[in-house]
């Protein structure tokens, strides 16, 4: 299959360091996995990427804990919706 973009190619450096780097705080941020999959996958939807949404969604699919899950599902549907929403936009539910 081939790749959708050239990450090394298409993508500039300083986006580069700048994925990388938040990435990189992420997973030492002290999060569950579990959440930060989560926190993934609502970003994607958030940015309407299909492939993420898929991608994500399966790795957010190990944590089965439903009572925490839900709990957690709204607190990372919130965080993202409040780190990306546009002021021009309005609500996004």
């Amino acid at each position: 299959m081939k790749p959708r973009i050239d990450f090394q190619k298409d993508v500039p450096a300083g986006a580069r360091q700048a994925l990388f780097g938040l990435e990189k705080y992420v997973h030492g941020c002290g999060l569950e996995q579990s959440l930060l999959h989560l926190v993934k996958t609502r970003a994607s939807q958030v940015n309407g990427c299909a492939y993420c949404i898929d991608m994500h969604t399966k790795d957010a699919r190990g944590w089965r804990d439903r009572a925490a899950a839900v709990r957690a599902e709204r607190l990372a549907r919130d965080a993202v919706f409040h780190a990306s929403a546009r002021p021009s936009s309005g609500p996004r539910r």
